[in-house]
């Protein structure tokens, strides 16, 4: 993605990596879930290209009940 400055002076950045799971927000299932985060220096007037990516693991759920098999 690209974060662009569009201000007068050099600032940081706080990119956030956001997961809506399936279920959202339905027996205790998040609405979001913060996979991961990158911090960039962004001079004044450019963009930055930031690349995140999140693993397998950040899409597993865990169910306090499972699902009975019968």
């Amino acid at each position: 993605m690209n974060v662009t400055n569009t201000g007068s002076i050099d600032a940081d950045h706080v990119v956030l990596g956001m997961l809506t799971p399936p279920d959202a927000g339905k027996e205790g299932v998040p609405l979001q879930t913060l996979w991961g985060f990158e911090r960039v220096h962004v001079p004044a007037g450019k963009t930055v290209t930031v690349e995140m990516y999140p693993a397998m693991t950040d899409f597993t759920q865990v169910r306090r009940n499972p699902p009975n098999p019968r």
